[in-house]
């Protein structure tokens, strides 16, 4: 069976972003060593193509956090929505940007 993704738009709402379009995906959770890779897992789950040369990382100035960024080449806003929805699902993921 297959799950529905909620869309981010709410009915009646135009879409802003033109698509196809070069996209930062920025995501933060904890730094436990591992977290960039589960981001890097997802993205590949809904984006052709990207791999760690897509990946920018930067610890939180205590070192507690880090936030990851995956530039990719959007297609639609299902795939956003896909993606960001899987994120946001794990309990690992602080916030989606």
């Amino acid at each position: 069976m297959t799950s529905k993704i909620p869309s981010s738009l709410k009915p009646g709402e135009e879409e802003w972003i033109d698509f196809p379009c070069v996209f930062p995906l920025k995501v933060m959770g904890d730094n436990d060593g591992s977290y960039p890779d589960f981001v890097l897992e997802v993205a590949k789950k809904y984006i052709d193509g990207v791999d760690e040369s897509c990946v920018k990382t930067k610890e939180s100035r205590t070192g507690k956090y880090i936030s990851v960024t995956v530039t990719f080449m959007a297609h639609n806003r299902e795939q956003l929505d896909a993606v960001y929805y899987e994120l946001n699902c794990c309990e690992r993921t602080r916030m989606t940007l």
